[in-house]
């Protein structure tokens, strides 16, 4: 028996929210989402977070990378041989997956290992379950690269594309330039991806700019030293670098402030990606980023410098040292990443041995006996320059899981061994001690029995409410698709009316009673006795236009009551809701969760907003 179709009606008024992440010392990671703002219907809104009652019972799923010492996969380990703490405590392994599967790895020479030292690979026909689909994105940081670096990297990650994505894996491509741009959404076309790369390679990058300003900044330090000082003089005569001091340390601190800018527009890059991949699928959650380093310590390499050719002045400069510090912002990333469920894979682009001195005419550091003065910064400050920009990229990569690629004479094996992480690892999931507080908790997983393999995983996670998850869920759908429709909900569209400066659009929700949960109401006391089934749903929506403008979620609870009895419920509630929208590309996405059962779908509507009726795409309903 079809059963007539209930209407609930209300308006969406959308504002412009154009929300950069914003970076601020110590502070954590900010929950994800909008809320409503007020229209003719405002009395009929709830706020996001005000639905605690509705059951979620999840399990915090760990990935863990186990190797050996040459970085080969150690496969064959069981539940027993792990164990897992959370805020330092033991918890129960309520879920244990072993992911293993092949890629093109480099051979490494190295002796037979004794029979109880490695595991045994499980038999072909208990096979291990292949690993969750993949979201790989790759960030090019342009704004710290030159082109022969990156231009190294691409050759290989080119191949690696080509070579190993499996089936269900998706590649998007991010770059950063000053702006955080999405050049190519996901896929899972290689050529697509390729052909990305190389127009990438056709823009020139940023750190040929931060080359020179490093060089005109050395140039400023050479010029005040020779004005003011007997350039063959003993470095330890005490009037040296009395004179033309402010000069010099003006132009050290100037070059450090231009990198620290640098860092900050950087890391703001690599915070927003984490963000904006927490509302991808269940699933692994790859970003490869691709870049130069990301100093630590702005201008360290010349304020060790200015200490070489002026050691008096040593003591003055140790307060430089604390006032660039940055190693809080990639803590920040890093949070951001375990929150998200994000694990990094830094790749540092330059050759090893590439010389970053600046030529002159005494080359080569200050001489060993102390007489003359060398205008090149020396091997020392170098390497110190060098690991402080590497050190930031090891933190991101190990406090998320994944693996920072530094000074890599082949990139062609590294890539391989990505690929062997990505498909071989561990899932362990246990039931958090406070779920939902939204916190973050620290991790440790360890191995049984005094193990000695290298073990990696994110060192703390973020056990976020149901509604900060399904906020990020949604906008992730707008973004990038991935609907997920269980409960048979359907969209429709109507004919688009002209306002002032938009146009209002009706949107027809449609959800299939039969996959709703709805429990007998109560009547004199007796539970079941009115004849009425009740339940409840509960709608999420937001909009994306053609630019990539995300608006504010909203939500709202429409309740559900039909009259029982009739065997096989198939009728159908119908939600109307109204979106003001510009004309154009416009993209709704919409989240109906079931209050009751717990079940959600996820679907995403695009269509071309015009005069009289609306013109839908192809991915008209998910």
């Amino acid at each position: 028996m079809q059963r007539s179709r209930q209407a609930v009606s209300f308006f969406f008024g959308f504002c412009l929210l154009l929300a950069a992440p914003v970076i601020s010392q110590g502070a954590p990671p900010a929950a994800p989402g909008g809320s409503p703002s007020a229209d003719s219907s405002a009395g009929e809104w709830e706020a996001v977070g005000s639905f605690g009652e509705e059951i979620s019972v999840d399990v915090v799923n760990v990935a863990v990378w186990v190797t050996d010492e040459h970085g080969r996969p150690v496969t064959g380990l069981t539940q027993d041989d792990f164990e897992l703490l959370e805020d330092g405590a033991l918890r129960e392994i309520a879920n244990f997956a072993a992911f293993e599967g092949s890629a093109t790895a480099p051979e490494a020479p190295v002796a037979e290992a004794p029979s109880e030292a490695r595991p045994e690979v499980a038999p072909a026909e208990s096979a291990a379950p292949q690993a969750a689909p993949l979201h790989l994105v790759v960030l090019v940081d342009n704004w710290n690269l030159r082109p022969e670096g990156r231009a190294r990297v691409f050759h290989d990650l080119r191949q690696f594309i080509a070579s190993h994505l499996a089936p269900g894996d998706q590649v998007a491509i991010m770059v950063h330039d000053r702006a955080l741009q999405l050049v190519q959404g996901f896929t899972d076309n290689p050529r697509r991806v390729a052909t990305t790369l190389d127009r990438i390679e056709k823009v020139s990058p940023g750190g040929v700019e931060m080359r020179l300003e490093r060089r005109d900044a050395l140039n400023s330090i050479e010029r005040a030293y020779r004005e003011h000082n007997e350039v063959g003089a003993s470095r330890a005569k005490g009037g040296q670098c009395s004179d033309g001091w402010g000069q010099m340390e003006n132009a050290a601190t100037q070059y450090a402030a231009a990198v620290q800018g640098h860092v900050q527009q950087s890391g703001g890059a690599l915070v927003s990606v984490a963000n904006i991949l927490a509302g991808l699928p269940d699933g692994q959650r790859v970003v490869v980023y691709v870049g130069n380093g990301l100093a630590q310590s702005p201008g360290l390499e010349l304020f060790q410098h200015l200490a070489e050719l002026c050691p008096h002045r040593q003591s003055e400069l140790a307060f430089y040292y604390r006032d660039y510090d940055m190693s809080w912002l990639y803590q920040q990333v890093a949070e951001h990443a375990n929150a998200a469920g994000v694990t990094f894979f830094t790749i540092e682009a330059e050759a090893p041995g590439i010389d970053l001195g600046i030529d002159s005419q005494n080359p080569g550091g200050l001489d060993a006996t102390g007489q003359g003065v060398s205008f090149r910064t020396s091997q020392t400050a170098q390497s110190l320059g060098s690991h402080d920009q590497e050190d930031s990229l090891s933190l991101i990569a190990r406090e998320t899981g994944g693996r920072a690629i530094l000074n890599a004479p082949d990139l062609s094996s590294e890539f391989d061994r990505l690929a062997l992480d990505l498909r071989n690892y561990y899932s362990l999931g246990f039931h958090p001690a406070t779920p939902g507080d939204g916190k973050l908790h620290p991790l440790e997983v360890r191995l049984t029995d005094g193990k000695k393999y290298r073990i990696r995983y994110r060192t703390e996670y973020q056990d976020k409410p149901l509604e900060v998850r399904m906020v990020e869920r949604l906008r992730g759908v707008a973004q990038f698709g991935g609907e997920q429709n269980p409960l048979g909900v359907r969209i429709e569209t109507g004919e688009a009316v002209p306002e002032e400066v938009a146009f209002r659009v009706p949107l027809r929700i449609w959800v299939p009673l039969d996959k709703v949960t709805l429990v007998p109401q109560e009547a004199g006391g007796k539970s079941g006795e009115s004849g009425e089934l009740a339940g409840r749903l509960r709608v999420l929506m937001t909009t994306t236009s053609a630019n990539g403008e995300l608006q504010p979620v909203r939500q709202k609870i429409v309740p559900v009551t039909v009259q029982g009895g009739e065997k096989g419920l198939s009728g159908e509630q119908l939600i109307e809701v109204e979106v003001e929208l510009p004309p154009g590309e416009q993209t709704v996405a919409v989240a109906v969760r079931d209050g009751l059962g717990g079940t959600t779908s996820y679907l995403r509507h695009q269509f071309k907003v015009v005069a009289g009726p609306v013109q839908a795409s192809a991915h008209q309903d998910g």
